[in-house]
């Protein structure tokens, strides 16, 4: 063994050193490999790196072929497989379409049917005929009697220049008969933008007496929705008395979605339906729709005038209202024959039979809003085609199965 030999025997540690020496040298020697591998010379005071080989792009043209292709892309499916998958078809025909808007709404009063009743003249109420909030009234039914003095000074007034021009009507001098007339007739004016009526002048002018009280009548026919009257009460001209609302037509007001707002129109007939008469819906038409929009609801309010005959819809429920847009004759397919690939939307088109199977193609379709589970069809489509509503989404993976194949098989040359 030598000389060596006899001192590895005397001390082993040795043995271990010189291995642990020759690891450390040798992953020294890696490191400055791969060191030269990514630095460059230097040359000119500049470092040189070794750019990394890009990936070769496609040109334009041949990712719009490629898309195109993939969009256009066919299939063959054989019978056993169109069997067990459930495949159905459908034939793209034109076809009526109406489009449907949901609402939500609240009955309320039709401000064109409400009647303010206050006092003419400043007295006091010695009687009510209605003294309750809800009762209906007729109108000309007496409502209460006030106590003016004006009122009675007016009649006076009025009796007077009657008498008057009764005595001198045959007198020769025409100017003093036809100034009195015009005294008459600006006393009766008086008494009528106080509130009397011709009925009630007609019998003053027959009972030659002036009444103490002035009955206050009804102006329409409705419900009394507010009453300020209270007997022994001292009112003020113009003071409120009485709201009476004619509530044998009302308003629905509905919001309606941004969106939707180009399906409603002016005089378009709306359902509205409550759960208090599930059975029984009400018809009306759309009156009026707000030049504004909501903004923080992103909705517009309309408004529809609803006849309400038997009072049966009551100012403050809540309503369902439902409007209907016809969209015409138009190409539609079902919605279960579309696929949405986000921006895109497809269909499969039976195209015919092959080696038996049947060959289906996926085509690009543009499509307008559902309406009544169809879409219409846009472009892409054409009457007498037959397009794949159930298991398309089988079909479809089909094809992204041998589209990935293809690829593959590509990649590998």
């Amino acid at each position: 063994m030598g000389v060596v030999g006899e001192m590895l025997k005397r001390r082993p540690w040795v043995i271990v050193f010189v291995f642990f020496l020759g690891g450390a040298v040798g992953g020294l020697t890696m490191l400055l490999t791969a060191a030269d591998k990514s630095i460059a010379p230097v040359t000119g005071g500049k470092q040189e790196t070794e750019a990394a080989p890009a990936k070769e792009e496609k040109p334009t043209e041949e990712v719009a072929k490629d898309k195109e292709a993939e969009e256009e892309a066919e299939v063959g499916v054989g019978p056993d497989q169109l069997r067990l998958a459930g495949v159905k078809t459908f034939e793209v025909t034109p076809r009526s379409l109406t489009r449907e808007i949901q609402a939500v709404g609240r009955i309320d009063y039709d401000e064109k049917r409400l009647a303010f009743v206050s006092a003419r003249v400043a007295g006091r109420i010695d009687r009510l005929y209605v003294n309750f909030t809800g009762t209906t009234v007729e109108r000309g039914q007496p409502l209460l009697e006030l106590y003016s003095p004006d009122l009675v000074s007016a009649q006076q007034e009025y009796l007077l220049a009657l008498t008057t021009l009764e005595r001198i009507s045959k007198s020769p001098q025409p100017e003093i008969v036809e100034g009195t007339r015009s005294l008459v007739e600006a006393a009766r004016k008086r008494l009528l933008l106080w509130g009397i009526t011709d009925e009630q002048i007609g019998e003053l002018k027959n009972r030659r007496e002036p009444r103490i009280h002035m009955t206050i009548l009804s102006p329409i026919t409705g419900t009394v929705i507010e009453k300020k009257a209270l007997e022994g009460k001292y009112v003020a001209a113009g003071e409120p008395l009485y709201t009476i609302a004619d509530l044998s037509s009302i308003w629905m007001l509905a919001e309606v979605y941004e969106y939707e707002m180009g399906l409603v129109r002016l005089d378009q007939e709306v359902e509205i339906t409550t759960p208090t008469y599930p059975d029984r819906p009400f018809k009306g038409k759309i009156s009026f729709i707000n030049p504004s929009l909501e903004e923080k609801t992103r909705t517009v309010k309309v408004r529809a005038d609803v006849p309400n005959p038997d009072g049966r819809l009551k100012p403050g429920m809540f309503v369902r209202a439902r409007l209907v847009t016809p969209l015409g004759r138009v190409l539609a397919v079902p919605t279960s024959a579309i696929l949405d690939a986000g921006v895109h939307k497809f269909t499969y088109v039976e195209k015919g039979h092959s080696r038996g199977h049947t060959i289906f193609e996926r085509r690009a379709v543009r499509i307008g809003p559902e309406a009544n589970g169809y879409y219409p069809v846009l472009a892409g489509l054409s009457p007498g085609e037959k397009v794949v509503t159930a298991a398309n989404f089988l079909i479809d993976s089909q094809v992204q199965l041998e589209a990935g194949a293809a690829a593959g098989g590509h990649g590998g040359h």
